[in-house]
């Protein structure tokens, strides 16, 4: 197998849940916060139910306005995009798949994928930075990022600094929307990063090793002879060309949440994900409660600005 052919599948190994809309180019993102998505309705995200969907919605178009008022003062173009995902499908299963009639028309996801990567290359935003002349593009860059990853800092619960430039017009945005940008900045990726530090706690947790063991049983009873939910999903995206493609993919899928079913594994990563949720909420509750109280006051601004 060629390289290429090999590296796009191990792309696909992972089901994503990145919603395309605000991604300018290159990687760049508005706010950093991920647009609505639909997720496993097993699992549950910290912090998330303060504010609507639609509220994050407005605040969203709010921010996008105002980057694109602050890039025409640098004589650069943006189009503002939606928050909300155009694939009604987008689910994240971070545990195992529990969702059979999901997987049987989507196996883990792989379609998803593409249709993913294909909007994205139909974004104008990316169209429109990948024809800049190169310097005209690391000029557009630096006007909505800013030269140099300084001014705003987050450290990590996870550890490590997250450091962003308080001089570009993603800050200027949030500034205007949020008021305290320092503040926002540091509350906003410390709660995002939430996410996946519970789900990191609930692969970890013993009760979910020992869940997997039925689980695994009744996929080997299935011809599935894997030890985890990742490895199965793995091996059936990895060698799916080598075993029936897309069709292998599917019946692996809904094997998959059948035995998580079956075996109580899917009562199990919902029960952990609460747990681990509450905990999380807990020792990080004024950073929950300042970000949604940041949010709530943004909800004004951004009527006016939007209006």
């Amino acid at each position: 197998m060629r390289y290429q052919d090999r590296r796009r599948k191990r792309s696909r190994v992972r089901v994503l849940a990145i919603v395309l809309a605000g991604l300018w180019c290159c990687g760049c993102s508005g706010n950093g916060t991920p647009a609505p998505t639909v997720s496993d309705p097993t699992v549950s995200d910290p912090g998330r139910n303060e504010i609507s969907a639609a509220d994050r919605e407005k605040l969203h178009n709010a921010e996008q306005l105002l980057i694109q008022r602050c890039m025409k003062r640098y004589g650069f173009k943006t189009w503002p995009t939606s928050a909300r995902s155009s694939l009604p499908d987008l689910v994240d299963f971070p545990y195992v798949v529990t969702d059979e009639k999901w997987a049987s028309r989507h196996g883990y996801g792989s379609d998803i994928h593409e249709s993913m990567f294909r909007l994205r290359q139909q974004d104008p935003n990316q169209i429109y930075f990948a024809k800049l002349p190169p310097e005209k593009r690391a000029a557009a860059l630096t006007a909505l990022n800013g030269a140099k990853p300084v001014g705003l800092e987050a450290r990590m619960p996870t550890g490590g600094v997250l450091r962003r430039s308080d001089r570009s017009c993603v800050s200027e945005a949030e500034s205007i929307l949020y008021g305290d940008l320092r503040t926002w900045y540091r509350v906003n990726k410390v709660t995002e990063s939430l996410s996946s530090l519970r789900i990191g706690n609930v692969l970890k947790d013993g009760r979910f090793r020992e869940a997997i063991r039925p689980w695994a049983s009744c996929m080997r009873e299935h011809g599935y002879p894997y030890s985890t939910p990742e490895k199965a999903r793995s091996a059936a995206l990895l060698g799916a060309d080598e075993r029936g493609g897309r069709a292998e993919e599917i019946r692996t899928a809904i094997a998959e949440a059948r035995c998580a079913a079956g075996t109580g594994l899917s009562e199990t990563v919902r029960r952990l994900d609460s747990e681990h949720k509450a905990a999380l909420e807990k020792e990080y509750s004024s950073e929950f409660g300042k970000r949604n109280t940041m949010e709530s006051e943004a909800l004004f601004r951004a009527a006016d600005i939007t209006a």
